[in-house]
């Protein structure tokens, strides 16, 4: 399995922006108690945010991860930070604190959020979720021995839903 890293909302401005006001067409109550009941079965915990940051410096840093081998250290990091211990990954000292946990020399990691460089890797990924269809992350391509194609899973899904895909399934 490998992660792209995919920036859902990039029209989410610098500063972040309230979860109401970008989901103001979302009942949150109900999708938070969805999200949680999914993290849940996967021993994973997310708690509502009030704020949606811009999350494009995170995405860079785990990118600069991914090339320095770090990428499933930070990757962890950077979800807890985000969904259970409620922190904003757009701030740099957060991003330079997670450095460190994953053992990344974080002034190199900044230097390279700050210089952009991994924006065409970041825009390559954008455009192949767009061409898949992508609606809502995490997605999931999971190729089946009779099928040509890949199947998606979109979004949090239950654990069963998984478990039916994968009985027939090469990875």
């Amino acid at each position: 399995m490998e992660w792209s890293g995919f920036e859902l909302h990039p029209e989410t401005p610098a500063g972040g922006i309230s979860t109401a006001d970008l989901l103001r067409h979302v009942n949150l109550n109900e999708m938070h108690a969805r999200l949680a009941a999914r993290a849940e079965e996967y021993g994973l915990t997310i708690r509502p945010a009030k704020r949606m940051p811009n999350t494009r410096a995170a995405l860079h840093a785990a990118e600069y991860a991914r090339d320095h081998s770090r990428f499933d250290e930070l990757h962890t990091l950077l979800f807890k930070a985000h969904f259970e211990d409620l922190l904003d990954i757009e701030d740099a000292a957060v991003l330079r604190r997670l450095a460190e946990q994953a053992t990344l020399d974080p002034d190199d990691m900044m230097a390279a959020v700050a210089d952009d460089r991994y924006r065409a890797r970041l825009d390559r990924v954008r455009e192949e979720a767009r061409t898949l269809g992508l609606t809502g992350v995490p997605l999931f391509l999971v190729k089946r021995p009779a099928d040509p194609g890949f199947t998606k899973l979109i979004g949090a899904r239950p654990i069963d839903d998984f478990r039916r895909l994968l009985g027939s399934a090469t990875l």
